[in-house]
């Protein structure tokens, strides 16, 4: 009974451990919380020693109340099997109330990566412990449970500063600095020298690793350059093998050959593949204009009927799981789309789930309160355009619509709480966040973005890309992507495409390429995330900032004590300095005086021995 009793226990502590919050900065950025269900959760407050305490206090007054005496009360809880139950419970409760404690008092608390290992540590090695001292259960009694879970306790905290020590060692800070009217971006530990205004990153800026972070369908084989490929059915084949179930088609992909070539590559492997396990995307209602040309043919109910049609018959399917509308057509109502796809596509039963592409916000809101309105299918999914680039005007090509922007926060909040899917393309903003010396930001000549070009031609391409992408604030998110990809062990492109992806679980991404190894690099993403500071300073919600005055008063004040401060041994800044009303006025105007005289620059400096001195004592 005692050994059960103990195995009980450890489940609800390694529970309890697992779920221990980690410790959340008072300006953390509301919309990021709202889309990581494990931090909500987190946030929480968990009531459970408190329940526990309570729950042996009400059974203490039972005690007496009923026995009228000390000593038979006492006499009843040693005796009582249940007494055994709800003391157990409250000392495993104290226990996990002074790791809590502890944690925070040397730690500042546990970050969500070093709470998984510390679970799984435990889920795996007191297991097995407790197996083993089934050998010896008839000398397993209450006194050897007491000691067991103190030496758990004691356990969980040598792993806690175990990983909070190899994280200091092997991740480097990063920091920002201003200085009169030089610009920089450095590596090391501390605060930057000299007068000026200086920002500083935490130390947690890191990609986790965690396994099925993100489920395999929101990452999407696209097909676009399907037919430029040289063999699109062993193309096809690998990113099958490799796990792709999601497929992005269109009506003008390739001038219509990436729906052949698709469907001529599914139908000869029909006796291999399940349909059924597939989820097959398409895109169609703008005839063959490739452009997206405002001005093209208006689209009709019968022109919309043909186009699903050719597309079905193209694919060789009867059905597809999700039809989209590839762009806007502001002539036509949002009534018209929605009962149009409804009539054409939802009730004749070829197509499962309609969407939309490149569709603004207020127009997708128009037509998701119209369809819900007249009982109609709302549209589940809209495709914008979404990266750690943001583009310059929100525009890439003609009729597209980005939601990269932090003035699109709302809106893609709005998409999570009704659950519509935003299924994000040129999420690598062509190569710009896939290759480091693309376009370089001193030899991008701004006059030449403005020069009259032949429209489709490959320079206007070049153009379009070069203005969407080439500024001062996607440098600077890419200096810091590839820094973050460099302390990690990743790749530019992988931390790209794992921005929007863990900025929220109703957000996908296309991803298509004609290389192996890089359909093997985007099947990775699905056990890893970036973790919560790094996607703050990617985005710039994060940006701390500290005059020399502030800096000196930071030491006294915001800093955290790594030993308890009666003890005066020190301090490890590991929690982030918060972002004062001081700092944040200074942090304002240097960002006006850097958009006016020149753009961000990485700089790699070595770090003083000051700032390894401290890095050796943390």
């Amino acid at each position: 009974l005692v050994l059960v009793l103990v195995l009980v226990l450890v489940l609800v502590l390694v529970r309890t451990v697992a779920i221990i919050p980690p410790p959340l900065p008072r300006d953390f950025h509301r919309p990021l919380l709202q889309h990581q269900p494990h931090l909500r959760r987190s946030y929480v407050k968990v009531h459970y020693a408190k329940l526990s305490i309570l729950s042996a206090m009400l059974l203490l007054m039972y005690a007496l109340r009923t026995r009228g005496q000390a000593y038979l009360a006492l006499t009843y809880l040693t005796s009582s099997k249940m007494s055994y139950i709800v003391l157990g419970n409250a000392v495993v409760a104290g226990a996990v109330s002074s790791f809590h404690l502890f944690t925070r008092i040397f730690l500042g608390g546990l970050r969500q990566a070093e709470t998984e290992a510390i679970g799984e540590s435990i889920r795996w090695n007191v297991t097995e412990t407790c197996i083993a001292l089934t050998i010896f259960r008839s000398e397993v009694d209450v006194a050897m449970g007491g000691m067991f879970l103190m030496l758990v306790v004691g356990k969980c905290l040598h792993w806690a500063a175990e990983l909070r020590g190899s994280n200091l060692r092997m991740t480097e800070e990063a920091f920002y600095f201003l200085d009169g009217d030089e610009v920089g971006v450095g590596v090391g530990v501390g605060h930057s020298k000299g007068s000026g205004v200086g920002m500083r990153m935490a130390h947690a800026f890191t990609v986790e690793r965690r396994r099925d972070a993100h489920n395999i369908k929101r990452i999407v084989f696209g097909t676009a350059a399907l037919s430029k490929s040289s063999d699109p059915s062993a193309l096809l084949d690998a990113a099958y093998s490799k796990g792709y179930r999601r497929f992005d088609l269109a009506h003008t992909y390739g001038g219509g050959q990436s729906e052949i070539l698709f469907g001529r590559w599914l139908e000869s492997r029909s006796g291999t593949i399940d349909r059924g396990e597939l989820n097959i995307i398409t895109k169609g209602g703008i005839g063959d204009d490739a452009f997206g040309d405002p001005d093209r043919p208006l689209l009709t109910r019968r022109g919309l009927r043909e186009e699903v049609d050719e597309s079905l018959h193209a694919l060789r399917v009867d059905r597809v799981d999700l039809y989209m509308y590839h762009r806007d057509d502001v002539r036509l109502s949002v009534e018209q789309f929605v009962d149009w796809i409804n009539d054409v596509g939802v009730s004749t039963g070829k197509v499962e789930r309609w969407g939309v592409s490149n569709w603004t916000f207020e127009r997708f809101k128009a037509a998701h309160s119209y369809a819900k309105a007249k009982g109609l299918v709302p549209p589940s999914t809209n495709s914008p355009q979404y990266s750690l680039a943001n583009p310059s005007d929100g525009e890439i090509w003609p009729s597209t619509y980005s939601i990269s922007g932090q003035d699109k926060e709302e809106e893609i909040d709005w998409y999570q709480d009704r659950g519509v899917e935003l299924l994000c393309w040129e999420v690598l903003a062509k190569g710009f966040m896939a290759k480091a010396d693309l376009w370089p930001e001193h030899e991008v000549d701004p006059a030449s973005l403005d020069a009259p070009v032949e429209r489709g031609s490959d320079e206007w391409r070049l153009q379009r890309m070069q203005r969407a992408y080439c500024h001062a604030e996607n440098y600077r998110r890419r200096h810091l992507a590839v820094r973050l990809a460099d302390l990690t062990g990743v790749n530019l492109a992988q931390i790209a495409m794992l921005y929007p992806l863990t900025r929220g679980r109703h957000i996908s991404v296309i991803f298509g390429s004609s290389k192996v190894d890089h359909l093997d690099d985007m099947v990775a993403l699905q056990h890893m995330n970036i973790d919560d500071e790094a996607m703050m300073l990617l985005a710039g919600h994060r940006e701390v900032m500290m005059t020399d005055a502030d800096a000196d008063a930071d030491k006294e004040e915001e800093g955290f004590a790594f030993l308890p401060r009666m003890m005066g041994l020190g301090r490890n800044r590991i929690r982030p300095i918060q972002l004062t009303a001081k700092a944040r006025e200074a942090k304002i105007a240097a960002e006006k005086k850097v958009a006016e005289r020149m753009p961000v620059a990485f700089t790699a400096t070595s770090t003083s021995s000051s700032a390894r001195g401290i890095g050796r004592s943390s």
